[in-house]
């Protein structure tokens, strides 16, 4: 038995041949060349309208699994083809496995250059922090005084009014000292 499976008998295992089909591969063929006039009710017309469907969501998966491979194929091309050029990674090296003079001479220099540029690269880093930390202070200083401006005007302006209201309560209030109303 050629079959995969038994609940599903027009699957095949093997290639389909005019001899080697089922019923269903030979019913779906028949309905494809059939011309649309000599289909007779809506369960044909459902079927090839479902066959149709069927085909083309093959193609499109076809050509998607293509276009894939072909993206795959152009980002693996180029890493492929370039040359795997040997280059210096920038570090520190270890001078003492060298046993030619010459060698050990170049690579204690490249280790000094190495270690010049990071000096250059981290004091450049440090006075840019430094001079960025005295402008902050020097607008928190200004921010203070403008602050302690204000509190010395508005302490002014506190007994310029205390002053005022004691002002008005000698004023409104006669020389002697008033009775209570009896009641």
């Amino acid at each position: 038995d050629w079959r995969s499976s038994k609940h599903r008998p027009w699957v095949l295992d093997c290639p389909v041949k005019p001899r080697n089909d089922t019923g269903r591969i030979n019913l779906i063929e028949k309905a494809l060349s059939a011309p649309l006039g000599r289909i007779g009710n809506w369960n044909q017309i459902r079927l090839r309208t479902a066959i149709y469907n069927a085909r083309d969501l093959i193609m499109r998966q076809a050509v998607m699994k293509y276009t894939v491979n072909l993206g795959l194929a152009w980002l693996v091309v180029p890493l492929l083809t370039a040359p795997a050029s040997a280059q210096d990674v920038p570090g520190i090296e270890i001078c003492t496995r060298e046993s030619r003079l010459d060698r050990r001479t170049g690579c204690l220099q490249s280790n000094v250059e190495f270690l010049q540029q990071v000096v250059t690269k981290n004091a450049l880093d440090t006075q840019q922090k430094l001079s960025a930390a005295s402008r902050d202070i020097a607008a928190l200083k200004e921010q203070l005084a403008a602050a302690s401006r204000d509190v010395a005007a508005l302490k002014d302006a506190l007994a310029a009014a205390e002053a005022r209201i004691e002002q008005l309560q000698k004023a409104s209030s006669p020389a002697g000292p008033q009775k209570p109303p009896s009641k």
